[in-house]
């Protein structure tokens, strides 16, 4: 089976997670709020031994997801995160607004690769 999420057009993770809805979670039955610990779990959804999972213009994601979108995510965690995992997203999020360490796009496919019945494809 292949899924296909396409990046071609998106601008935010917001967006990101609407193209990974249409692509993905809606079709397996179900909606992602762009929690990442979730989307690790709706990875394992599709009731298939192996997948493909497309990305279609992974290029422009990877633009669009980089460091700033990386600090904006962060900033985010950071308002409800547990106060002893403060010091790594602070940590993280300081990297990232020096245009240093992941960017979000590289977090996401992270979490893509460490679900091994998924066969990445970047396009």
């Amino acid at each position: 089976m292949r899924y296909t999420i396409d990046l071609r057009n998106i601008a935010s993770f917001a967006d990101f997670v609407e193209a990974v809805n249409v692509g993905l979670i809606r079709p397996a039955g179900g909606e992602w709020s762009g929690n990442l610990d979730a989307f690790h779990d709706y990875l394992s959804w599709p009731g298939y031994d192996t997948y493909e999972l497309a990305f279609q213009g992974a290029d422009h994601a990877a633009a669009a997801l980089g460091h700033a979108a990386m600090v904006a995510w962060l900033d985010q965690v950071l308002l409800y995160c547990h106060p002893s995992n403060r010091w790594d997203f602070e940590r993280r999020k300081e990297l990232a607004s020096r245009g240093e360490g992941e960017t979000l796009f590289e977090k996401l496919l992270g979490i893509v690769r460490a679900e091994e019945r998924v066969q990445l494809r970047l396009g």
